[in-house]
């Protein structure tokens, strides 16, 4: 059986249930049900809460105080019961309280078998069940659902009340659709679905729904020009792209077509996506996953990175660059952490909210660090600019030997981070330095035979791939960077549009065109290539700096 559960400590838990005697499986559908029933999807629980009531066993270490939202638990669980419930073959006959299947419970009801499996996605618990006849089905235990009218009475109540709309109440609704967007053309649908849903004393989903119905089955006659509920990958990135430059989402709404909640729901679908798509890498340590981690690690360290961003000492003591070092390892292994809890399809608002939180908190601590390790690479740069290269030129490839140096420390090795670093940028200057001078725009010779064809013993580069590559990297370059920044890593790292490599400008000769300082060109260089660094590959990392 292969498991659907999201939540990986849940899966974890309840995998090796797949394989005990069919007793013990039995027991533990036995205990789902009944924990089921005290669940509140609105709450969070600790997992030592969950295993003990459904294996009686204890949870020690750093999970048992890991809170799992109730809404996680209660699909999660759902999930397990019914896959697990289809593998055993449960006899219908056997069971120790009666079961409705689809049609019975829809019947009793009265309500479509559509709006009976709809209940099972909002909480009714089913399991599958072998019934006299040899037929497998799908059934409801009357405890779930008892627990289900009690828990929804206002939904049943709902239910009850519907009646279906003739084919002739069915065209009425597009009429008055049809006439109300000849009177107003607009790609907005909000205003027309309340309007048609009061004026026919019915609900807005209704509405929608009829109208969503037309519009696929006749696309040349659809009341709206754009399918219902759905944007294109263009128009979502255009979406969020505005929202994160401050537009408010009223004016989204208007400008898209779409309700209050579909905007909300699309930028949490876009945030989540963003955050999947970094590159998260951490330096793990037994100090995260003790008990008040976050507090030992995060929060006694605030006034500590307070304090010396207020006055940045010229050298950081043992101790305090441990602690930082600790400090930014811990924050992204907890957005690595809460991100492979992400639904991409539904994500949670408050969890993109705390993994985007946890990652502001390491840039913070990540930007101080390369600020106060910003001498070393000048140091370092001034004893290879005997070379042939630049200085300006050998601070610029430092900072990106530093930026890697970083991300790779492992601080719990009780090395200073500063011979690290030191090592690691004389290395990437050693490689770098001769294939600047060969360059043929850096050598002053122009050997272009050299330069359009592949060096003897290897193959020719796939131009294609390359090409392919380069519009990747300018997207990613266009969408994570603002104006400035993206002029000055283009003119920085400038991507090849042809066989001979377009030559970068100085730090000096983007500040006199943006009107800045050679320094703050600098500066906007590192912070760019920061923002970049996190979603970048390596090889697309490489192939802009390289």
């Amino acid at each position: 059986m292969a498991i659907q559960i999201q939540h990986p400590a849940l899966r974890q838990f309840l995998e090796p249930f797949q394989k005990v005697s069919r007793r013990e499986q039995k027991k533990i559908l036995d205990n789902i049900e009944k924990l089921l029933l005290l669940l509140d999807p609105r709450k969070e629980y600790p997992f030592d809460f969950i295993v003990f009531r459904l294996s009686g066993r204890r949870v020690h270490g750093p999970l048992a105080d890991l809170l799992i939202p109730g809404r996680r638990i209660l699909d999660d669980l759902r999930i397990f019961s019914m896959q697990l419930s289809r593998r055993m073959e449960l006899s219908a006959a056997e069971q120790n309280e009666p079961l409705y299947t689809v049609s019975q419970l829809a019947q009793r009801f009265s309500v479509s078998g559509k709006t009976v499996r709809r209940w099972q996605k909002q909480g009714l618990l089913g399991k599958h069940c072998l019934f006299p006849d040899g037929r497998r089905r799908l059934a409801f235990p009357e405890s779930a659902v008892n627990q289900f009218v009690s828990s929804h009475p206002d939904r049943l109540a709902r239910a009850k009340e519907f009646s279906r709309l003739s084919e002739k109440e069915k065209q009425t609704v597009i009429d008055l659709a049809v006439q109300l967007q000849k009177a107003k053309p607009t790609r907005a649908k909000e205003p027309i679905l309340q309007e048609v849903a009061r004026r026919i004393g019915r609900a807005r989903e209704t509405v929608r729904l009829i109208l969503a119905e037309h519009d696929r089955q006749f696309p040349e006659k659809a009341v709206f020009a754009r399918p219902f509920g759905r944007l294109s990958p263009k128009d979502r990135a255009a979406l969020y792209k505005l929202y994160k430059q401050k537009t408010p989402v009223r004016q989204l709404m208007e400008r898209f077509g779409l309700s209050c909640s579909s905007v909300h729901r699309i930028i949490n679908q876009q945030r989540a996506k963003e955050l999947l798509g970094l590159k998260l890498e951490y330096v793990d340590s037994p100090d995260f996953h003790a008990p008040d981690a976050y507090r030992t690690i995060v929060e006694s360290t605030d006034a500590l990175l307070k304090d010396l961003s207020a006055a940045p000492p010229s050298v950081l003591s043992r101790a305090e660059e441990t602690a930082l070092f600790r400090r930014y390892n811990y924050l992204k292994y907890l957005a690595f952490t809460e991100r492979s809890q992400i639904q991409p399809a539904h994500p949670s608002s408050r969890q993109l909210r705390r993994i985007e939180d946890c990652l502001a908190l390491a840039e913070q601590t990540q930007h101080f660090l390369l600020q106060v390790n910003m001498p070393l690479v000048i140091r370092v740069a001034g004893r290879h600019s005997q070379f042939g290269a630049s200085v300006g030129d050998l601070v610029g490839e430092g900072n990106l030997s530093l930026m890697a140096a970083l991300e790779k420390f492992d601080y719990t090795k009780g090395y200073r981070f500063s011979t690290y670093a030191a090592l690691a940028i004389a290395k990437d200057f050693a490689r770098r330095i001769p294939a600047e001078a060969a360059r043929p725009d850096r050598a002053g010779g122009s050997d272009l035979s050299r330069v359009a064809q592949p060096s003897e013993g290897k193959a020719a580069p796939d131009f294609g791939a390359v090409e392919q590559a380069q519009r990747s990297l300018r997207d990613i370059i266009e969408r994570e960077l603002d104006e400035r920044e993206r002029f000055v890593v283009l003119n920085r790292f400038p991507l090849s549009e042809g066989v001979i490599p377009p030559k970068p400008k100085t730090l000096k000769e983007i500040g006199d065109v943006l009107g800045l300082s050679k320094e703050r060109v600098r500066q906007i260089e590192l912070q760019a290539l920061q923002k970049l660094r996190r979603t970048l590959s390596p090889e697309q990392f490489d192939l802009l700096t390289g």
